[in-house]
């Protein structure tokens, strides 16, 4: 197995800034809302915040990165923790608030600049939904506080409905998912907790059942998690040294890790580590909560 450790790193390398766009604040909010999290989809972003009074979905054209331009706000009841687009149907996952929902927001994107809101749907879990993938007209909600995962039938968007469960059966896992990705017929859930947390890996070619395949134990728990071309990156949280681990999973039932990637520059000081991975045309990006971003 190889470990890559970077070396002191240029401020930026290979990178160049082309845009930048203020959101708008909310009456009565003293502060910008922080953003949680980006899901790109065609020409616009679609873009999370928790705001302490205010969350919302912010809808951005990016057809011209350098001249972003606000196009809509959808108000959500509970925190807007995590988004994901398929088609013409977007969905926020959020914990709850003060002001109610904790779980899904489901929203008709198919005019990105007139979104409408479809439904919603409170998790039967308590604590809601930290993080969601959306496959073959499923929702798989990870909620990062309860064990195991939900999946919600969205075949009808505007009438959600619960058409599966998951636990982990395997000893010496915490059931506690932060995070799924799925590719093809396999999901990659990502359970948190230290000294008893890891990879599982999960057959979903039925998309109502879960069936587990596999675990591979961190010791330091895993946090994301992405797939491509029979490999899977996964990475841990409250850890500036922790590891992007890398395991072939051409044969999902017998995952074997094959490498590792420590970043060596991170802030100084910072209790925070790695926060999640991105694949796209051959290139991973890996995203750090104050340390930036680095590409592979």
């Amino acid at each position: 197995m190889a470990t890559i450790v970077l070396a002191q790193t240029p401020k930026t390398l290979n990178v160049e800034f082309v845009g930048e766009l203020q959101l708008n604040r909310p009456a009565g909010q003293l502060e910008v809302p922080p953003t949680s999290d980006i899901y790109v989809s065609g020409d616009y972003a679609y873009i999370g915040t928790f705001a302490i009074d205010a969350h919302e979905l912010y809808i951005v054209d990016v057809s011209e990165p350098a001249q972003m331009a606000l196009v809509a706000t959808v108000p959500i009841t509970g925190t807007a923790h995590d988004v994901k687009v398929d088609g013409d149907i977007a969905v926020v996952a959020g914990h709850p608030t003060d002001a109610g929902l904790g779980g899904i927001t489901v929203i008709d994107v198919s005019d990105p600049r007139e979104p409408q809101v479809l439904s919603k749907f409170t998790a039967p879990c308590g604590d809601g939904v930290h993080n969601v993938f959306l496959r073959a007209r499923r929702a798989y909600l990870a909620h990062a506080s309860c064990p195991g995962l939900t999946v919600v039938d969205l075949t009808d968007p505007s009438n959600p409905a619960v058409s599966g469960t998951w636990l982990n059966t395997i000893p010496g896992f915490s059931n506690i998912i932060h995070d799924i990705f799925v590719l093809d017929d396999i999901a990659y859930l990502s359970d948190i907790v230290s000294d008893v947390g890891g990879l599982v890996i999960a057959d979903v070619s039925d998309p109502d059942v879960v069936s587990t395949l596999s675990t591979i134990s961190v010791p330091e728990g895993t946090h994301s998690a992405a797939a491509a071309d029979g490999y899977v990156y996964y990475n841990a949280e409250f850890n500036p040294g922790s590891a992007m681990r890398i395991a072939d999973v051409r044969d999902p039932s017998n995952p074997v890790e094959v490498g590792q990637i420590r970043a060596g520059d991170f802030v100084t000081g910072s209790f925070l580590g790695s926060h999640n991975p991105f694949i796209q045309d051959g290139l991973l990006y890996w995203a750090h909560y104050d340390s930036g971003l680095r590409i592979f």
